[in-house]
């Protein structure tokens, strides 16, 4: 049994949905309370999703950015 068939029966054969943060002018990532709308999926982001503006070129570039920014950033202790 491979790493995949292992991974695929962990999951229940569907992969976590990463939500993201959908970057404004307002930034209210700094000082509102969460909310759902704040929040996309990293594939719509990615791929755009029906008639919503995500997925556009800079929002794109801004949130994987953001997320390599992250990455780059993680320490392991």
């Amino acid at each position: 049994m491979g790493d995949k068939v292992v991974f695929s029966k962990a999951v229940q054969g569907g992969y976590p949905i990463l939500m993201v943060y959908k970057m404004t002018e307002n930034n209210e990532f700094k000082y509102a309370k969460p909310r759902d709308y704040y929040y996309t999926t990293w594939e719509a982001i990615n791929k755009g999703e029906g008639d919503l503006p995500e997925g556009s070129g800079g929002e794109t570039v801004s949130v994987n950015t953001f997320v390599i920014m992250m990455l780059m950033n993680y320490k392991i202790d």
